[in-house]
């Protein structure tokens, strides 16, 4: 059988559907699994070891062409190639119009997606063979487990999540000696004053003076911000050295020691890949949309309502104590839990 998932965006929303294509394979190993997702957003599906094959659209470029013949081709090129695969099932856990448009353009024998209740865009409703209907509640990883389940019928899962995204980590990476700070996101509700992140460095030096801590970013204003955070400290902390670019994010983020972000894309990443990770919550609700990867990684805020600045650096300073002394890299006074 094979089978075609429709997830075109976001980054973090392709690192909640890992577990579920896992738990698809596990029980199903006759499948092959592809997954169709827009350009930017490919390093997951691409990095996912259950995935056989990923095929890209570039939506954000064809945006720019609606009225030009090169958007009329581009788009022709991609539907003829998922006609070519000839799909036995596609399965459009994203639920808006454009994705179900591209799961109806797919030709699939069967397709299936969410029930109207479920549906950012209720008119997707009708592009569907099958519906999905969840209960509200649910973390987003467990909404899409469940949906891949009830799909497939597969066995009730009872194990953690296993994301699955292996397939280009490079397993004789080495940690790099320090932090990474996750500073900036897409949506500005989301993000802390860029202070805080100053003053957490401070902290975080006073007891570790040799940890290294790099600023991540992605583009040039998000490079701006990010040196002035330096500047205002002496330089104690540091932009990295390139943009965070996606097709890369896997191996750069798996080697970093520890983790400590917004709720982004890159932060999520993090966690699904088992790095210590302190994801930060400020607008959106950590019951929904956080799953702890490691044993070393949990989150702080809530929905609307942010952590202190107190309360950043006691957790922060807590777990890196535990790392240092598990990696028996604590060479210098470690903090009180």
């Amino acid at each position: 059988m094979k089978v075609l998932i429709v997830r075109l965006s976001s980054f973090g929303d392709q690192i909640h559907a890992c577990p579920a294509i896992s738990d698809l394979k596990t029980q199903r190993p006759d499948i092959e699994i592809h997954w169709l997702v827009q350009t930017e957003f490919a390093a997951v599906a691409c990095a996912h070891q259950s995935v056989s094959k990923v095929l890209t659209v570039p939506f954000n470029e064809l945006k720019r062409w609606p009225s030009k013949i090169k958007f009329w081709l581009e788009l022709v090129r991609v539907v003829s190639r998922l006609k070519d695969e000839r799909y036995d099932v596609v399965v459009d856990i994203h639920g808006v119009i454009k994705s179900a448009m591209m799961a109806f353009l797919s030709g699939g024998k069967v397709r299936i997606g969410y029930g109207k209740a479920g549906l950012a865009e209720p008119v997707a409703y009708w592009f569907y063979h099958r519906h999905f209907i969840y209960k509200p509640g649910m973390t987003s990883v467990t909404k899409l487990r469940c949906f891949i389940q009830w799909a497939f019928n597969l066995e009730s899962f009872a194990n953690e999540p296993n994301f699955g995204l292996t397939k280009d980590t490079d397993s004789k990476i080495e940690r790099e000696p320090g932090i990474l700070f996750v500073p900036f996101a897409s949506q500005i509700s989301k993000m802390l004053p860029l202070e805080s992140w100053g003053f957490l460095a401070k902290t975080i030096r006073n007891y570790y003076p040799d940890l290294k801590i790099t600023l991540s970013w992605g583009s040039e204003d998000e490079f701006a911000a990010a040196k002035q955070i330096a500047c205002e400290v002496n330089g104690i902390i540091s932009p990295s050295e390139h943009r965070f670019e996606r097709d890369k994010l896997v191996n750069s983020i798996a080697s970093y020691q520890l983790v400590v972000g917004l709720d982004t894309g890159i932060t999520q990443l993090a966690n699904a890949l088992g790095v210590p990770t302190v994801m930060i919550f400020k607008k959106s609700a950590p019951q929904l949309f956080y799953t702890a990867g490691s044993k070393n990684s949990h989150y702080l805020g809530s929905a609307n309502i942010a952590p202190t600045q107190a309360e950043l650096e006691k957790a922060i300073l807590k777990l890196l104590r535990r790392i240092l002394i598990l990696s028996n890299d604590a060479n210098c006074s470690l903090p009180s839990a």
